[in-house]
């Protein structure tokens, strides 16, 4: 399981992560190794965990998001595949 944690304030960090990911899959994904092609390709579980502070006695408030992943594992996967490779 891949995990970001951000204050809620800073924004979605780990998804930001994975859109940037599928834009450098989109333009250059023939540039990448294979081996970080694997990796993407593999990605299963992304949460995005975020807290912010209450403001009273019980401190911070957490919260989890699960981030897609499924475009950019596509993505990874074609291009193994158009270079004759295994996921």
């Amino acid at each position: 399981m891949t995990v970001a944690t951000t204050k809620a304030a800073e924004g979605k960090i780990a998804t930001v992560a994975v859109n940037a990911l599928k834009q450098i899959l989109e333009v250059s994904a023939d540039d990448m190794p294979p081996e970080d092609l694997r990796v993407v390709a593999r990605l299963k579980k992304v949460f995005q965990i975020q807290y912010k502070d209450t403001g009273s006695e019980y401190g911070l408030y957490w919260y989890e998001e699960k981030v897609d992943c499924s475009q950019v594992r596509q993505l990874a996967r074609q291009e193994l595949k158009r270079r004759g490779l295994e996921a």
